[in-house]
């Protein structure tokens, strides 16, 4: 019996794990589009060099949530 909850737990813990996977790609996808947007080169013509050097860093870390966390405040703050 005990065997037997213990299996339905890990399986429920592997469930939540692959939602929050999940749950952060789509958030990924989502804020990415955001910033790509607002950092696009043409956008800021006075800043170009800045704005392709963040454009850059912002591709290089499309799927990675955190990064492109932190990548949205540089985004916020400089340009």
């Amino acid at each position: 019996m005990i065997r037997f909850l213990k299996n339905i737990f890990r399986k429920t813990e592997i469930i939540h794990e692959e939602m929050n996977v999940i749950n952060s790609m789509a958030n990924a996808k989502k804020l990415y589009k955001e910033l790509i947007i607002r950092a696009h080169p043409d956008k800021h013509p006075d800043k170009t060099e800045l704005a392709q050097s963040m454009t850059e860093r912002i591709n290089n870390n499309r799927y990675n949530y955190n990064e492109l966390f932190k990548l949205k405040k540089i985004v916020d703050s400089e340009l």
